[in-house]
């Protein structure tokens, strides 16, 4: 009986040794892989996988090479999260989307050009912002403004307080032209459209809360792929 138990735990051994030895490859070969498709001579060879599958992108694909490490994030206790103010003077859509805002707008609402614009999950009666660090936007920290018939009357507003993690060195986040073309190889259907690439930080609900870099591709059909910057691990948001 002994033996046979010791049997089983080195079965078990070997084959957790035989995955983490996999993974580590897996790793290995991503970043052997991302000088490769990093330059702006590689991305023809990325679009000829796109238009060989049938699929569509729109604007250019990023090509800027950056070290970033994750961060993490606490919500700042002085704003209430999921409470909605009213506006002083309702606000035209057009002009949250040109950016042709009034002072008054501008001064109601506390660090509104620490976020940015985003269009991806923004709709006539919502307007979405993404706070900012570092110039790149946190997805799941948001200011929404809302209203009804091209009129926003109310908003509610999310700040967080971020901590960069000094204990790890910087990483060089995978290229987009990388990331598209293992999307394409074996997750985008035949015929989809990539409307937008982004990279941002995205991470886990928790307080306080990890965020890592990730490239966010969103689609014409509304599904949204988060993938992470480092390992290359592939989240999707499908559209309803």
């Amino acid at each position: 009986m002994e033996w046979g138990r010791a049997k089983s735990i080195l079965i078990i051994t070997f084959l957790l040794l035989n995955l983490l030895l996999g993974y580590q490859l897996w790793i290995s070969n991503i970043n052997l892989l991302n000088p490769f498709f990093g330059g702006n001579e590689m991305i023809q060879e990325t679009r000829k996988l796109l238009e060989e599958k049938g699929i569509e992108i729109r604007g250019e694909i990023p090509t800027e090479k950056l070290n970033l490490n994750q961060i993490t994030i606490d919500f700042d206790e002085k704003v209430q999260k999921d409470i909605s103010f009213e506006l002083i003077s309702p606000v035209d859509v057009d002009e949250i989307i040109s950016g042709e805002v009034n002072k008054t707008f501008l001064d109601e609402i506390e660090d509104f050009d620490q976020y940015q614009y985003d269009e991806v999950v923004s709709d006539e009666n919502q307007q979405v912002f993404n706070q900012l660090y570092e110039n790149l936007p946190l997805f799941d920290v948001q200011l929404k403004l809302y209203g009804s018939e091209g009129q926003l009357t109310h908003y509610d507003q999310q700040v967080a307080i971020v901590t960069p993690d000094i204990t790890e060195e910087e990483q060089e986040v995978l290229s987009a032209p990388l990331v598209i073309h293992l999307l394409a190889e074996d997750y985008l259907k035949q015929g989809e459209v990539i409307e937008d690439i982004q990279l941002g930080y995205q991470g886990f609900e928790s307080n306080p809360q990890a965020l890592f870099p990730k490239w966010r591709i969103a689609l014409g059909s509304g599904d949204i792929y988060y993938v992470h910057a480092f390992t290359g691990k592939v989240e999707v948001i499908q559209s309803i």
